[in-house]
């Protein structure tokens, strides 16, 4: 039995790198180009991206941490503008130093990719964590990845359990994927299919890649009492979270 748990641990182990070099993959969007053989509409289109960055251009050097930090993700994705991504480091850090977690979160991602600085997993995980701290969801489900591979931070899954948690309660479907698989294997948390299923068939109903297929492979597990008590655990789960039906 205990050889099966470990052969199951491994498999966890290697599925959840494959999904963390995944994660790490995402880049800024780039700029998208968009042909018009209307050169009116198009002019119009460039005068509106410019007065749109230059609006938030005066609010940003104001102070205002929302200006920027969209000015940040204006230099980042070259929305009318070059991309820069030394520009778009140095207004997300004005805003994440007044605390604004969007901007706490893309520049953890920035030390990540090495976007506008050199690569600092340090630095990254202190970002991701500032901006998780503050209900980012997405930085709470990096924190929680870092916890469960064990990068740069100690592996440790009970803490990973917490963030995962944090970051599908509100809808992230990527923790909610995470949480589930690891309720099935038992890391972290006590081998639960019920609570493995609930959270599986959020995922699912998120459209998380993967999480349909293991949704059902849970299912298949389950006896007609768990069933049940799935049922009773996503309808409490619905009654909680209005704001996602």
């Amino acid at each position: 039995m205990r050889g099966k748990c470990r052969v199951c641990f491994a498999k966890f182990c290697a599925m959840l790198k494959a999904a963390l070099l995944i994660l790490l993959a995402f880049f800024v969007s780039p700029p998208l180009s968009i042909a018009s053989d209307d050169k009116a509409q198009h002019a119009d289109g460039n005068s509106e991206s410019s007065a749109l960055f230059y609006h938030y251009k005066q609010l940003a050097e104001r102070g205002e941490s929302v200006a920027q930090y969209a000015l940040g993700e204006i230099y980042a994705q070259g929305m009318g503008v070059p991309q820069n991504y030394d520009e778009a480091l140095t207004w997300y850090r004005k805003a994440a130093e007044q605390g604004h977690a969007g901007a706490e979160f893309m520049l953890g991602r920035s030390y990540a990719k090495g976007f506008g600085v050199s690569r600092n997993k340090v630095e990254a995980v202190n970002w991701y964590r500032k901006a998780a701290n503050q209900g980012h969801p997405e930085a709470q489900y990096m924190v929680a990845m870092m916890y469960t591979l064990g990068l740069v931070v100690h592996r440790d899954y009970v803490e990973a359990i917490k963030w995962h948690r944090k970051a599908a309660d509100q809808g992230y479907g990527k923790a909610q994927l995470m949480l589930g698989k690891m309720y099935a294997y038992g890391a972290g948390v006590p081998i639960n299919y019920v609570h493995a299923h609930l959270w599986l068939n959020l995922a699912s109903i998120a459209g998380v890649k993967g999480a349909a297929d293991a949704h059902e492979l849970i299912s298949l597990s389950m006896s007609s009492d768990q069933f049940e008590q799935a049922e009773q655990l996503s309808q409490a789960w619905w009654a909680r979270h209005p704001e996602f039906e």
